[in-house]
């Protein structure tokens, strides 16, 4: 397409040209992609459950067989009643070792953590 023509978009909007360009497409790439990855992995949970819930509760427990929705509907609960829906952050916040590194995770005395602070006594020659 000629870039002096009408049908050229110069502004750079819905992510084609301009300096925000691969950045917005870089973007929206990403979250398709954990979209349909997310999609991808539930439908396969849900497979694995139904094909182990019915492989192995009717004969041990007399249960009947389950479709593939009440299998995703059972993966569901089993997150709300044990897991929550809550993103989790790993150590983002948190201090690992304590006040100052050592991996006591912060257990000292208020003396400990004063004496810590000081400078190292010099001994007298």
């Amino acid at each position: 397409m000629n870039p002096t023509t009408p049908d050229s978009n110069p502004s750079g909007c819905c992510g084609h040209g301009g300096p925000r360009g691969p950045r917005l497409r870089s973007a929206a790439c990403h979250i398709l992609g954990a979209v349909a990855l997310g999609l991808v992995l539930a439908t396969g949970f849900a497979w694995l459950t139904k094909l182990l819930w019915n492989g192995l509760m009717p004969q041990l427990f007399a249960l009947r067989p389950i479709t593939y929705c009440q299998a995703f509907g059972l993966l569901i609960l089993g997150r709300l009643l044990f897991g929550g829906f809550h993103h989790r952050h790993r150590g983002h916040g948190r201090r690992r070792h304590g006040w100052h590194g050592c991996g006591c995770g912060g257990r000292h005395s208020r003396k400990e953590r004063d004496a810590g602070d000081a400078a190292p006594a010099v001994p007298e020659s």
